[in-house]
């Protein structure tokens, strides 16, 4: 048994240990290891998480796209042909054909995957080449590339390194 304490002493708001039923105060668990642990929990899934981002290779999809053509019959003046200013573009059957028109990239899948447009096109009568760049594609093992609405056509991983070439035309 414990000895009460000297007169004059306060014991505090607390019963003394004497005191009959007394229960010692629990101690309290501190919460920083809880939010510390969280805290780090939190890094480590954004860390993953921005990996992941990270580590998806892109690459940018260039090419161009050569019109050729004349028309040698005024019910048919589907050609290529250079306007005021230099600009290159092409007229009735491919009046689709000029500076800004869409490029589409579609994955494996076919999903779309990103989209660009035509650069002005340069030439004579009867040809322009318009170039394009699509970038932060996603990797793919082969892609299929459509100018306008002129259908899609696959190219590999490889061909697509090198650089598209298409062509539009005779």
């Amino acid at each position: 048994m414990t000895t009460p304490p000297p007169p004059g002493v306060d014991p505090g708001p607390v019963p003394p240990s004497w005191a009959p039923g007394y229960q010692p105060p629990t101690p309290r668990r501190k919460a920083w290891p809880w939010a510390a642990g969280g805290s780090v929990a939190l890094l480590l899934v954004l860390a993953a998480v921005t990996g992941l981002m990270l580590g998806k290779a892109r690459s940018t999809v260039r090419g161009s796209v050569v019109g050729s053509g004349m028309s040698t019959s005024i019910f048919d003046p589907s050609a290529f042909y250079p306007v005021a200013g230099g600009e290159c573009r092409g007229q009735g059957g491919y009046s689709d054909i000029r500076g800004g028109a869409t490029v589409t990239v579609y994955d494996a899948e076919g999903g779309v995957v990103g989209t660009g447009q035509l650069e002005p096109g340069a030439g004579s009568y009867g040809q322009c080449t318009f170039f394009f760049e699509v970038r932060d594609v996603p990797r793919s093992d082969f892609y299929l590339v459509e100018v306008s609405h002129r259908g899609k056509v696959p190219y590999s991983a490889a061909e697509v390194a090198e650089g598209i070439r298409m062509s539009i035309g005779s």
